[in-house]
């Protein structure tokens, strides 16, 4: 008996070791020197152009948007809380001279309290949102009248006293699959028309070479192949599948093992 729920102890710790590794958030510490971290340094792509986080801080906590490797390029930069926790916006480069894009007044950061937000930006348009789901509206928000810059990496610093601690959630971006429907034979022949000089004659072997054999397609290899899923979701499930599993067999033996009345 003592040997049965011990294997089972065991069982639920690695799930619960499984689940936790795969859904591990980001953990990051900026100190008050207003330098850049990137975050490409720890797997958070700019390519995604949606960025999801928890701060705490108390004022002057930054995330560049930057069209290249270095804040000295061109970059969009936000700021949370400057001036004592006052003040938030939105302004094109890194000095305190320059103009604001889009500001708001309030306490947007805590000193001992996490606060979620969600950066979003398209061609034209970066948003900034309370919260880690798209459910509200944004208070900062600024359209460009041209293309933005080319955003290719994201910075975040604290400064002015302040140091930041950051949790960055990964996204799950549904996937998608195209099927080509194709009917029982799918081999095609196709004639070249090409413009021929004089003495050249036409190859057997071009008609040849342009057959396309059906179980070379890749809709073929799609249809008769499953693709993985590596999103967390999937993993959570497959998991919480195994525990339930496990759990139903553990129950089982153990009621076979208990002594009849």
């Amino acid at each position: 008996m003592e040997f049965i729920l011990h294997t089972v102890i065991l069982l639920l710790v690695f799930l619960v070791r499984l689940i936790l590794i795969h859904g591990a958030d980001i953990y990051i510490t900026t100190p008050e020197t207003r330098d850049y971290t990137f975050l490409s340094n720890h797997g958070i792509r700019a390519t995604d152009r949606i960025l999801t986080f928890q701060l705490e801080a108390c004022n002057n906590a930054y995330v560049g948007l930057m069209s290249g490797s270095s804040d000295a390029q061109p970059l969009y930069e936000i700021d949370f809380g400057a001036y004592g926790n006052t003040v938030s916006f939105i302004r094109a480069g890194k000095s305190s001279t320059l103009p604001r894009l889009d500001e708001t007044n309030g306490n947007a950061l805590d000193c001992n309290i996490y606060k979620e937000f969600r950066i979003t930006w398209d061609d034209n348009t970066i948003n900034v949102s309370h919260g880690l789901e798209n459910s509200w509206s944004p208070f900062l928000t600024w359209t460009s009248p041209t293309t933005l810059w080319p955003i290719q990496h994201i910075g975040i610093s604290t400064a002015y006293g302040a140091k930041g601690k950051w949790i960055f959630h990964i996204q799950n971006f549904p996937t998608t699959s195209e099927l080509t429907p194709c009917a029982a034979s799918c081999t095609k022949t196709y004639t070249c028309h090409c413009q021929t000089t004089s003495g050249t004659t036409t190859s057997s072997n071009t008609l040849a070479q342009l057959k396309i054999e059906r179980k070379t397609l890749s809709s073929f290899k799609r249809r008769h192949q499953s693709a993985s899923d590596p999103r967390k979701t999937s993993i959570y499930i497959g998991c919480v599948g195994i525990m339930v599993l496990v759990l139903s067999v553990a129950f089982i033996v153990i009621l076979d093992l208990l002594p009849r009345a």
